[in-house]
């Protein structure tokens, strides 16, 4: 017989408890998973837990799809038809310090659907909106804007205001009561 440290059979030893500890362990987990969850508890307690469990095993059962007006799904809704006119609105999409809006024109030019924001814009960048002005953006079928500019009107012309429209021509006034027009497709004062 071949002679041995006795670091080696120690070791030996250390992992067959181990390993022992472990199989004991398992077979404890299984007995007590295999037991009922009840067990130990009052019995008024335990066949309430028994019964909400029969009702959750019941319901998951018989699962049926939701009906739409009980809290499905809405239905698609079509956009809202596009109006065309002037609409008394003080803001648009641009911070009042860059332009000051005194109402918005909307409606068709050409094949294009045209928001005309009237109002003021500084004279010099940074001082506040004095100038009168139209400000002009494209609106397409999903409700994204595109500036086409900003037009000043003649130096000393105070805020603007669309009075009419007639054809693609915008009527507009000033606060001084100043009338001028302006026409969509060339974007020029006349």
């Amino acid at each position: 017989m071949k002679w041995r440290p006795f670091g080696t059979i120690a070791k030996r030893l250390v992992w067959i408890g181990v390993v022992g500890v472990a199989v004991v362990a398992v077979g404890v987990g299984t007995v007590l998973a295999g037991a009922p969850v009840t067990s130990g508890w009052p019995a008024a307690k335990a066949r309430l837990y028994d019964q909400e469990q029969q009702a959750v095993a019941q319901a998951r059962a018989n699962l049926r799809p939701k009906l739409p007006a009980a809290g499905g799904a809405p239905a698609v809704q079509a956009a809202p038809a596009r109006q065309a006119g002037v609409i008394a609105m003080r803001q648009g999409p641009f911070p009042r310090s860059t332009f000051d809006v005194r109402d918005v024109w909307q409606g068709p030019v050409g094949s294009d659907w045209i928001l005309a924001y009237a109002g003021a814009a500084p004279e010099v960048p940074g001082a506040p909106p004095t100038r009168g002005a139209l400000r002009l953006y494209r609106e397409s079928a999903d409700m994204h804007l595109t500036l086409l500019g900003t037009f000043p009107a003649a130096e000393g012309t105070g805020p603007l205001t669309v009075t009419a429209e007639s054809g693609e021509v915008l009527r507009l006034r000033t606060d001084s009561g100043t009338t001028l027009s302006f026409d969509l497709r060339t974007h020029q004062y006349q």
